[in-house]
């Protein structure tokens, strides 16, 4: 029950906050670029120049959307190496050679029973 106060607590507070930030006048806010060197400039006696780059409407998503689709495949191209495998408790790859007895009945009573031919293999997981 405790539990479930302070989660409607926790809710009812996002929600009067989400509602603040949602609802409220949509304030200028003034970037670096305006507020600290704009004064600066006018100050020597220089006057503002429009950026070598300057993007306009969609062009800057679209060249972040180019820059995460780039980073997204070398990150997969490296990703072994970005995040190798754990090698806490490694196993070495081992053959065992030695023939397991089968649970097969002989159809006679005079024939030996059956042995199979299998080898046991343990794989590393690295090896994979």
């Amino acid at each position: 029950m405790k539990k479930l106060g302070i989660i409607l607590s926790i809710l009812v507070l996002a929600a009067m906050v989400g509602y603040g930030v949602l609802f409220q006048k949509q304030a200028k806010w003034d970037g670096v670029d305006e507020s600290v060197i704009k004064p600066f400039a006018e100050k020597a006696g220089r006057t503002p120049m429009d950026p070598f780059i300057n993007p306009t409407g969609d062009m800057l998503l679209f060249v972040f959307l180019l820059a995460g689709i780039a980073g997204g495949f070398v990150a997969g191209y490296y990703f072994r190496e970005l995040f190798p495998p754990s090698t806490r408790n490694p196993q070495p790859a081992t053959r065992n050679s030695q023939p397991v007895t089968c649970n097969l009945q002989p159809a006679t009573s005079n024939q030996q029973p059956v042995t199979c031919n299998v080898q046991h293999v343990t794989r590393n997981p690295q090896d994979v």
